[in-house]
């Protein structure tokens, strides 16, 4: 009995190492490529800056806001004739009330 040597196929092989490269370019693709892991941290870079900011200007706004009370309570304690239009004005302003409502101070 003789032996013929077959000839070997490296068909199988090639597409295997075929597949694994489009799969691990594809991946690459993702991570790297528009939208990926890069495009990630930089916008959680941006959020955070976001972020900071809003604190600011709602501390900013609060800071504000209770200045504005102060002056308010101050005007009505000081017993200026003007305190009650100067309070009316800013309940408008701020939208606690429309034109033609009445606005009622009770202490």
């Amino acid at each position: 009995m003789i032996r013929v040597k077959r000839r070997r196929s490296y068909v199988n092989e090639i597409i295997a190492i075929i597949c694994v490269l489009l799969a691990s370019g594809f991946l690459s693709y993702s991570l790297f490529g528009p939208g990926g892991y890069r495009d990630l941290q930089e916008s959680r870079l941006e959020l955070r800056e976001r972020q900071a900011r809003v604190n600011k200007l709602e501390a900013d706004v609060e800071r504000r806001s209770e200045n504005a009370n102060a002056m308010d309570e101050e005007a009505l304690k000081s017993g200026r004739p003007d305190a009650l239009e100067m309070l009316e004005r800013r309940a408008r302003e701020y939208g606690y009330a429309r034109e033609g409502e009445y606005i009622q101070h009770i202490e």
